[in-house]
């Protein structure tokens, strides 16, 4: 038997309200709606299931104080401590601490358990700084980031909590962002050497973060799966800064934001997973349009060997991903599996406007290639295409996310859609006429926002009658 599916206390009230009316209407049986309201989760198992998380979030509260009380009181009196009792108070308290935790997973309280295997974490990181100090070890700082999150690792996998999960991909991007930030000329270790022709580029941490990902689609966690996705996206948006194309960043993480866009669309319709690669799609996607949505961004340009390759990375990517889909789909069909291969064309259907905005990037890397290197002032023809092209991308992207909230029927993305076209709209009115039209402008561009947000505030209301009729 399957498990019993999880439902919240709204939705439950409205499940039961609309099987009463149904009843009434002799449209089920009072039998069926038992057999319904038995596909999922009962009252109970609901208000614990919802206990369970407030005492998660408490205990790993209290974890992170008592943590930091311990600290502070070993703190007060650890110069007078001599070396030997500092290591003994250290590996006490680590075997101390985990003894406990495994302890009460036996007893039967796996909650107490997790808080305090979380706590153990805390303690284990503290461990590694203390021993430092007591040796008065000197090293590469970043270092301590690195065993602290391969300690922690195991025990996010094994107990699969989120605050292990959380902590875990906080130290992991502590890790590669100083590494990459203030040490990117030390070069990139491979196989255990250090290539000083290459830039510190941290190969091992979408390694170290893949088994999370991993676990994350497992157990169909769109949260597991928000956390770990966070850290590999900020490791590859980090990567401008690795090997010096810092004046690439805008365009590099456009390319990763619509990569993303398209990623979260090769999902099932419907599927939760999606959602952590929309949001961070939408992000990076709109956030470095903004910059390239400004005329006088690309006088400032340069680096065209840069753009080049980019442009080559973006249309090679895309060209495999679609031959790789079309190939899978003609041997679906040869197979016999028609279900998934008409599910395969449904999700290329569905990705066709984000593929436009990954070539809407392409196109931006590509003129000012054409238009050649340097500051190219004296020829502004590729500013004013690049600029339309930029504001074009971001008008669509607005409209897309209307559409997806439309299409799945989920008000965030349609309410995105708004606000990042009202963000737009706000933008290119300073750009354009914010010095000509002065507070008269100003006050007809926020009426038009008004009215836009009304508009379609009446339409969605509109729509959910129609639905619900």
């Amino acid at each position: 038997m399957s498990a019993r599916r999880p439902l919240n206390s709204e939705m439950r009230e409205w499940l039961q309200a609309e099987m009463a009316a149904w009843q009434q209407q002799q449209v089920i049986t009072a039998d069926q709606a038992t057999a319904i309201l038995g596909q999922y989760e009962t009252e109970n198992a609901t208000k614990q299931r919802q206990q369970n998380v407030y005492l998660i979030a408490l205990g790993g509260i209290a974890a992170l104080m008592f943590a930091a009380s311990v600290l502070l009181l070993v703190s007060f009196n650890w110069q007078a401590i001599p070396a030997a009792g500092k290591l003994t108070i250290i590996f006490g308290a680590l075997i101390g601490i985990y003894a406990a935790g495994v302890g009460c997973w036996r007893a039967g309280y796996p909650r107490l358990a997790e808080v305090i295997f979380f706590f153990a974490a805390l303690m284990y990181g503290a461990s590694i700084w203390l021993i430092a100090q007591v040796f008065h070890m000197s090293a590469h700082y970043p270092d301590g980031y690195f065993w602290w999150a391969v300690g922690v690792l195991p025990l996010a996998l094994i107990l699969d909590t989120l605050p292990l999960h959380a902590l875990f991909a906080v130290l992991l991007a502590a890790w590669f962002s100083t590494e990459i930030v203030g040490h990117r000329h030390l070069g990139a270790i491979l196989f255990g050497y250090r290539w000083h022709s290459m830039p510190n580029v941290v190969l091992l941490a979408p390694i170290l973060a893949a088994p999370g990902m991993w676990l994350a689609y497992r157990n169909q966690s769109y949260l597991r799966l928000a956390i770990y996705l966070s850290v590999i996206v900020g490791w590859i948006c980090l990567q401008p800064v690795a090997w010096d194309w810092d004046g690439a960043a805008a365009y590099f993480i456009a390319a990763v934001g619509a990569w993303l866009l398209i990623l979260g669309e090769s999902h099932q319709p419907g599927s939760k997973l999606s959602i952590p690669y929309r949001v961070l799609g939408v992000l990076l996607y709109g956030g470095a349009l903004l910059p390239l949505s400004f005329h006088w961004y690309y006088r400032e340009w340069y680096q065209v060997p840069h753009i080049i390759l980019l442009t080559l990375i973006i249309a090679t990517s895309t060209g495999l991903a679609l031959a790789a889909a079309e190939f899978t789909r003609f041997r679906l069909l040869e197979s016999g599996q028609k279900k998934q291969a008409d599910l395969i064309a449904d999700i290329r259907q569905r990705q066709w406007l984000p593929l436009c905005l990954a070539g809407v990037v392409a196109m931006l890397t590509l003129l000012p290639a054409l238009g050649g290197s340097g500051r190219n002032n004296d020829d502004p023809l590729w500013h004013i295409m690049a600029t339309i092209a930029a504001n074009a991308a971001m008008v669509a992207l607005a409209l897309w996310l209307l559409w997806v909230g439309l299409r799945d029927d989920r008000g965030q993305p349609f309410i995105a859609g708004i606000l990042y076209f009202l963000l737009w709209m706000v933008v290119r009115y300073s750009d354009l006429f914010g010095f000509e039209a002065g507070m008269l402008g100003a006050a007809a561009l926020f009426a038009a926002c008004g009215v836009t947000i009304g508009g379609l505030a009446w339409f969605w209301h509109q729509r959910k009658k129609v639905l619900h009729v």
